[in-house]
């Protein structure tokens, strides 16, 4: 008997990052429910439908798009969904990332899909408008990637879907209150990869006590009231390591000037689990996060965390492992920081 046949698509590597690593998440489900599945990504996988973006690396450097994070998330999205829905075949169920979906899903439905499938990783695109706007009011560093292009797509796309899968309790809650039909909302959990629960965690023998951000170093994933608060803190045995890059000047430039004052704070780039293995706390302030593989992972590998109110990590925080504060607030973040880096 013949199986049923799934389209997923993503503008991402297939198992790296965030987006990578849900998209493997939607391919395993869909083997686990007897589908054949085709990927259509930027790379990662074997699949006759992966989509290159080297023309991304030169366009980008030009303006608009070289100041415009916006107009260069709409843009890929746009070409990776359109070049998609040209290459694409009939499929039984097509599942497709927001904001790449829109072209995709219209041709689904000429070519007889009988369902179509919105992951939406974020909250609704205009609470995350309105979360970046405040972040950039306390910290103008750099332009949201939120824009009403991109934020109009997204809507679109959110008609057109016959099932949205959200990844928190808080995506769904910010959908509905912009109108969505709950009956649509069907909630996606994503697992942890186990080599955290088993990590071995191993104490600096020299008393230095760490802290840690896994992520985009942003101004809204907030990076700049996490260094702020920790710049306050005063202790030579006191650490901030930051996991993850920046993707634009003004973070670059404020990190650098940060690290210059104030020689305790460090970045990296790869793989988390070393910085975790000698963690005693990870801080994601986040002003807006559907989910958060980060926090997840600390929790799974024993670090306490300390999240904000305005993201889907706060449901995975448990008892004594964790706290919950409000999002971009900075005297609860200082005192949060202050309380760690004066314990004893």
């Amino acid at each position: 008997m013949k199986r049923p046949l799934m389209l997923a698509t993503c503008p991402a590597n297939f198992g790296e990052g965030g987006l990578g690593q849900h998209l493997a998440r939607v391919r395993e489900d869909a083997l686990a429910r007897g589908f054949d599945v085709q990927v259509c990504c930027h790379g990662g996988i074997d699949s006759p439908l992966v989509v290159g973006k080297t023309w991304e690396k030169r366009l980008f450097r030009l303006p608009p798009f070289r100041h415009r994070p916006d107009l260069a998330v709409w843009l890929r999205h746009v070409v990776f969904d359109r070049r998609t829905a040209s290459r694409m075949g009939a499929a039984d169920e097509v599942t497709a990332f927001m904001g790449g979906a829109l072209e995709t899903f219209r041709r689904a439905r000429r070519l007889g899909a009988g369902k179509l499938v919105l992951e939406m990783p974020n909250s609704h695109p205009e609470n995350v408008r309105e979360l970046h706007a405040r972040a950039r009011a306390l910290h103008p560093l750099e332009p949201s990637w939120m824009g009403p292009l991109f934020s109009r797509r997204v809507c679109a796309e959110m008609l057109l879907a016959d099932e949205i899968r959200v990844n928190s309790e808080y995506t769904a809650r910010t959908a509905v209150d912009r109108g969505c039909d709950p009956a649509k909302l069907v909630r996606r959990h994503l697992p942890v990869h186990p080599r955290f629960s088993s990590l071995r965690r191993v104490p600096a023998s020299d008393g230095t006590r760490t802290a840690v951000f896994v992520g985009s170093f942003t101004v809204f994933k907030g990076v700049p009231l996490l260094v702020d608060a920790f710049r306050q803190v005063r202790g030579e045995h006191l650490r901030l390591v930051l996991v993850g890059g920046w993707s634009s000047r003004g973070m670059r430039v404020f990190l650098e000037s940060a690290r210059r004052s104030d020689p305790r704070i460090r970045w990296l780039s790869g793989d988390p689990a070393p910085a975790l293995s000698s963690a005693e706390i990870a801080f994601h302030p986040s002003w807006e996060d559907g989910w958060g593989y980060a926090p997840a992972e600390a929790l799974a590998a024993g670090v306490p965390v300390v999240v904000s109110d305005q993201t889907g990590m706060k449901e995975i925080v448990r008892d004594g492992l964790g706290r919950i504060l409000a999002a971009g607030d900075p005297a609860v973040w200082n005192a949060a920081v202050r309380e760690w880096g004066e314990a004893a």
